[in-house]
C-alpha cells in the first residue's frame, strides 16, 4: 500500500498548513484579535490535519496518500479564509500588508467590540459547520495500487466505513462493479480489486502463474495489506470459489461472503444435479473454448459472457463500456484455459466456513449456476441461496435489484454503514 512518509507531511506543512496558520494569525493580530481569539482561529486547521491523517484500520479518515491530502485539504479550508475576509471586510489585506495603525483603524471603524466578537463567533461557527459538511461529502473514486507477492494489483476505492471488497469474475476487471460503487460508497468503504493478469494495463509477468491457487494467494495478501480487520467479500462467477477458499483458509480476514453464481461444481454432491449442471456448463462454454483454440482471442472472450448469460444477442444491447472491458481482458481467458486444474473445493472444505454467507442466482439464469449456488449454500453452515432478478450478469443488467440484495445482506450481517 502507498504510505505517507514524514517528508510528505513536512512538505504539507511547508506548502499549506504553515502559510495558512501564519496568514490567519497575522490577520487576527493586526486587527486587534489576540490571545484566545488567535488560538480559536486555528481550530479548523487542526481539524483538517486530523481529517487528513491516514488510518486504514478504522476506515474513518479519508486520505491515505499525499496526493489526496494536497488536493483536498486546501479545498476543505478555503472557506476559512473567506470567513475571515467576510468578518473583517477589507481588514485582512491591510492587516497583512498595511501598518498596524491602518489595521486598527479598519477594525474600530468597522465593528464595535461586541459586534466584532459576535461576527467572529458566527463566522467560526459557519466555518466549523462547513468543515463538518465537507467531511461528509463523498470523494470520487480513487485508483490505487497494492504490492502483493511479486506483482502490483490495481484497485478502485471510494467511501468510508466498513470495508467491502469486490472481486470480479472471468474475462473482466474491477470495472464490472461500476454499477455497485454508487450504491455502496455512500455507506461503506468500497474497494474493487483487479486479480493478477486482469485489466487493461500490461502485466510484468508472462501469465505463467495464472491459476486459482495464485489468485487465492494474491487476494489473501491484498486483504492482509489493507490492515482493516475482517472485510465483507463480494464475488461473482470465477471469483466465487476464490473467496470461498480465502474464507476457509484465513477466517480472520473475512467477515462475510456475498457470492453471485459461483462458477464451480466440485461441491455438488447430488449426481443427477451434477450431471445437469455439467452438461449445461459445456453448452455454455464450448463455443468460446473452440474459438480460443482456433486463435481468435477477441471472438472467444466475447462469446464467454453471451454463453454464461444464456443470451446469444448480448452484444446487440450491451453498453460499449462493458464490451470494451471484456475485450481488454481477452488475454485472461486464454490464460485460464491453460492454467493448472483448480483445487477440488469439496463440501467438507466449505463446511470450514463459519461466517455469514449468501449465494445469489438470477431468476433466469442457467441451471449450471443455480445448482452451483444452491449446492454451496447447502454446504456452508447457516448460508442461504436466494434468487434475484436477472441472469449471470445481474450486477450489470439489473444493478438496482443486485444492490438492494447486497445492501440488505450487509445490514443483516452487522456491517455498520457510515453514519
Amino acid at each position: 500500500m502507498e504510505s505517507v512518509s514524514i517528508w510528505h507531511w513536512l512538505l504539507l506543512v511547508i506548502l499549506y498548513l504553515g502559510p495558512m496558520i501564519w496568514s490567519s494569525v497575522r490577520i487576527l493580530k493586526r486587527i486587534g484579535f489576540s490571545g484566545w481569539w488567535t488560538v480559536v482561529s486555528i481550530i479548523p486547521l487542526v481539524n483538517s490535519l486530523v481529517w487528513a491523517v491516514p488510518s486504514r484500520r478504522s476506515g474513518f479518515m479519508r486520505c491515505e496518500d499525499i496526493s489526496c491530502t494536497l488536493v483536498h485539504l486546501p479545498l476543505r479550508n478555503a472557506y476559512l479564509m473567506a470567513t475571515l475576509s467576510l468578518v473583517t471586510l477589507v481588514c485582512p489585506l491591510k492587516g497583512i500588508y498595511g501598518s498596524r495603525r491602518q489595521a486598527m483603524a479598519c477594525r474600530f471603524g468597522t465593528f464595535t467590540s461586541c459586534s466584532r466578537r459576535l461576527a467572529f463567533l458566527c463566522g467560526l461557527l459557519l466555518s466549523t459547520a462547513g468543515q463538518a459538511w465537507s467531511a461528509g461529502a463523498p470523494l470520487g473514486p480513487q485508483i490505487k495500487q497494492a504490492s502483493v507477492n511479486d506483482v502490483t494489483l490495481s484497485y478502485q476505492e471510494q467511501g468510508v466505513g466498513a470495508p467491502v471488497v469486490f472481486v470480479h469474475g472471468c474475462c473482466t476487471d474491477y470495472r464490472v462493479w461500476d454499477a455497485q460503487r454508487p450504491a455502496i460508497a455512500p455507506h461503506y468503504r468500497f474497494m474493487a480489486v483487479n486479480l493478477r493478469d486482469h485489466g487493461p494495463a500490461p502485466w510484468a509477468d508472462d501469465g505463467s502463474k495464472y491459476s486459482v491457487k495464485t489468485h487465492v494467494e494474491d487476494l489473501t495478501g491484498f486483504l492482509r495489506g489493507l490492515n482493516t480487520g475482517p472485510v465483507d467479500l463480494v464475488a461473482w462467477s470465477y471469483s466465487g470459489p476464490i473467496v470461498m477458499l480465502v474464507a476457509a483458509q484465513h477466517p480472520e480476514l473475512v467477515h462475510s461472503l456475498f457470492i453471485h453464481e459461483p462458477g464451480f461444481l466440485t461441491w455438488v454432491a447430488d449426481p443427477a444435479a451434477l450431471k445437469i449442471a455439467s452438461e449445461d456448463r459445456q453448452a455454455a462454454m464450448s463455443p468460446a473454448i473452440a474459438a480460443s483454440k482456433a486463435g481468435d482471442a477477441t471472438g472467444a472472450v466475447l462469446l464467454v459472457p453471451a454463453g454464461v448469460n444464456h443470451e446469444p444477442n448480448l452484444w446487440d444491447t450491451a453498453a460499449p463500456a462493458v464490451r470494451s472491458m471484456v475485450v481488454d481482458n481477452a488475454h485472461s481467458f486464454a490464460l485460464s484455459l491453460a492454467s493448472p486444474p483448480p483445487p477440488a473445493i469439496t463440501c467438507d472444505i466449505l463446511r470450514q466456513i463459519k461466517i455469514p454467507a449468501l449465494m445469489t442466482y438470477g431468476e433466469e439464469t442457467r441451471p449450471w449456476f443455480r445448482i452451483a449456488a444452491e449446492g454451496a449454500a447447502n454446504c456452508i453452515s447457516g448460508a442461504q441461496a436466494e434468487s434475484i432478478p436477472g441472469r449471470h450478469l445481474a450486477m450489470v443488467q439489473q444493478p438496482d435489484a443486485f444492490n438492494a440484495a447486497l445492501l440488505q445482506f450487509l445490514s443483516k450481517v452487522g456491517s455498520q454503514p457510515k453514519p
